[in-house]
């Protein structure tokens, strides 16, 4: 008996006890993945702090399982792990691991990374910790510290220190850190050491609380008329405070309490701009809008119906430069003022004219700013998305004439009462004269339709795009031709800038300016704007020179037959007839030569 109790091992010395002051991080929330390696973390430095990483595994298992939270049994249950392994720590930890974080998006995290900035109000600490923890996950390799440092360079909110450390070639990470947090730190000294406060540019905002009944009369007041209070709305010809001043302001159009002039604004913006100690700047807020308002009137500018906006709180009136007429408004003046859009936009103010506004019997003479380039917004829009804006001559509709074909076919198809899904299948499936369909030119292959087809004819098949461009290019052109021969049209033609031109539909002079983007198209300049017009709708202006004749000479003007008789305009339209080429004789179906006759083009 006394040889094997001497033979037995001894016992294993009990573990130390966990020290009861720590408590294990909270449960976790597994609908949110993202947070699992951070709560892992906590877990493993409460288990080291603790001493529970000195105890047996199954204990350590049942302890993490607990701190996780009573979702964390559920999963256990459904991970591929035998009873052994779920009495191991490190393999439960690694089966969490593995369930919970996911393969994470480096393109994703590196953009993340990149669009972080210094928000207003955070402190350079906070940025700094939050551009080391983006980077954890963006696996930068040995770039790691220069990226770090670069964002840190860009993103904070001091520009004049942002300039100042990208001026610096031998700049590292380390050295950056210490320059931005000693900027931050001065900073906040300087009220200290010049016994002043320092003037932060914030605007602080005090709410106050307000009862329900308080808020419902608001509420009941925000709902009717913003000019003279009262509960109903009405319109602004009805308004009693039309004609009143306002006793805060001394401006015409509202009462004393519904004045704004001493409202809290919303939006704050701190704007800087180059400014111009003889220069006035204003604000222009909307130049139209397509939704009915009961603000907008019927006025008469210099005896002319205009439809205006009615805005008391407007420093300006204006109109778009395109309404300007020189003949009823007079030239454009040079405006004394700057005037700019929402978002500090700065217009293209043309100028401005004094005009003289009446409504009913009452008048007034206003300064008013003719604004242009109101595309502008526009042609932004369109230059960020990636999309060219073409558009086709004002009143000539044949310059459309594919589109419009295209419409034409599609709403024919529809005027049937079928489907509609089904008639643009058999539409985009019909072959074209070149023995392709719509949908073969697009995808390169046929599309499946009503009608039955070999799974051979529905393989990917890509046409020669070149022969098909050639072919039908050749096909415009001879369609061109024999539409010039059936109509006896020939080319005009072309018109220089400067060039003065004469418009029939309008019944008015005009100069050229310049091409338009758009083929046969010119811009012209008339008394009234500018204006866009195709070839067709102006006729040039020829300006006849004096006849030269010397008196010893023989009149040969007399001759007949002799075409120095025909007036100088007359002479050149002969001359680019002959030159064209188009009077030559062509031959008819019947055999007989026909020569087509001298026509005077203005």
């Amino acid at each position: 008996m006394e040889a094997a109790a001497a033979a037995a091992p001894p016992a294993p010395p009990p573990a130390p006890p966990l020290a009861p002051q720590l408590a294990p991080p909270g449960k976790f929330d597994f609908t949110d993945a993202n947070e699992w390696p951070r709560w892992m973390k906590r877990f493993e430095r409460y288990r080291i702090a603790s001493g529970l990483d000195r105890q047996s595994e199954e204990f350590q298992v049942n302890a993490f399982m607990y701190a996780a939270g009573d979702d964390a049994e559920d999963i256990l249950n459904v991970l591929p792990l035998t009873d052994a392994e779920k009495k191991s720590y490190k393999r439960v930890t690694e089966a969490f691991n593995a369930h919970c974080v996911s393969k994470r998006n480096i393109i994703f995290e590196r953009a993340c990374f990149n669009r972080r900035s210094q928000e207003p109000g955070e402190s350079v600490e906070s940025f700094i910790t939050a551009v080391h923890t983006l980077a954890e996950h963006c696996e930068f390799g040995v770039l790691r510290e220069e990226l770090i440092r670069d964002r840190i360079v860009v993103g904070i909110r001091d520009a004049r220190l942002s300039e100042s450390l990208q001026l610096d070639a031998a700049l590292t990470l380390e050295k950056a850190i210490t320059r931005v947090k000693q900027s931050a730190a001065v900073k906040k000294q300087q009220p200290v050491i010049r016994g002043t406060e320092q003037a932060t540019g914030q605007v602080e905002v005090i709410y106050k609380k307000t009862s329900r009944g308080q808020k419902e009369k608001n509420d009941t007041q925000s709902s009717g008329c913003g000019r003279c209070g009262h509960s109903k709305k009405h319109l602004w010809k009805d308004c009693p405070a039309r004609d009143a001043e306002c006793r805060k302001c001394h401006k015409k159009g509202h009462f004393a309490k519904t004045c704004r002039s001493g409202s809290v604004v919303h939006d704050i913006t701190q704007v800087q701009m180059e400014s111009n100690e003889n220069e006035d700047f204003a604000f222009l807020g909307e130049m139209c809008s397509k939704e009915p308002s009961e603000w907008i009137e019927l006025l008469r500018l210099n005896g002319d119906e205009t439809i205006f906006k009615l805005d008391t709180g407007a420093e300006v009136t204006a109109i778009p430069s395109s309404m300007h007429s020189i003949k009823k408004h007079g030239t454009l003046q040079s405006p004394p003022k700057v005037l700019y859009g929402p978002g500090r936009h700065k217009l293209d103010v043309k100028g401005c004219f004094k005009g003289k506004l009446t409504i009913k019997e009452r008048a007034t003479e206003q300064l008013v700013y003719a604004v242009g380039d109101l595309g502008a917004p526009f042609k932004a829009f369109a230059t960020e998305y990636g999309f060219t804006h073409i558009t086709s001559s004002p009143r000539y509709p044949q310059a459309n004439g594919e589109a419009e074909r295209a419409v034409a076919t599609v709403k024919g198809l529809w005027k049937g009462g079928g489907e509609k899904a089904k008639a643009l299948l058999s539409y985009r499936a019909t072959p074209l004269e070149s023995g392709y369909s719509p949908a073969q030119l697009l995808m390169g292959r046929q599309i499946r339709s009503t009608i039955p087809q070999l799974p051979t004819s529905l393989r990917p098949r890509w046409p020669n795009v070149n022969s098909y461009r050639k072919s039908e290019k050749q096909a415009k052109k001879k369609q061109q031709q024999c539409y010039n021969l059936r109509h006896r049209a020939r080319p005009l033609h072309l018109l220089q800038p400067g060039q003065n031109v004469w418009l029939p539909r309008e019944n008015k002079k005009g100069t050229v300016i310049q091409h338009a983007t758009t083929p046969r198209s010119y811009i012209i300049h008339t008394d009234e704007g500018q204006v866009r017009r195709n070839r067709t709708h102006m006729r040039a202006i020829q300006h006849p020179q004096p006849c030269q004749t010397t008196p010893d000479t023989p009149d040969k003007d007399s001759e007949p037959g002799n075409t120095d008789t025909l007036t100088p305009v007359i002479r050149e339209t002969i001359r680019h007839t002959i030159t064209d080429g188009t009077n030559t004789p062509y031959v008819t179906f019947s055999g007989r030569a026909s020569r087509p006759p001298v026509r005077l083009d203005l």
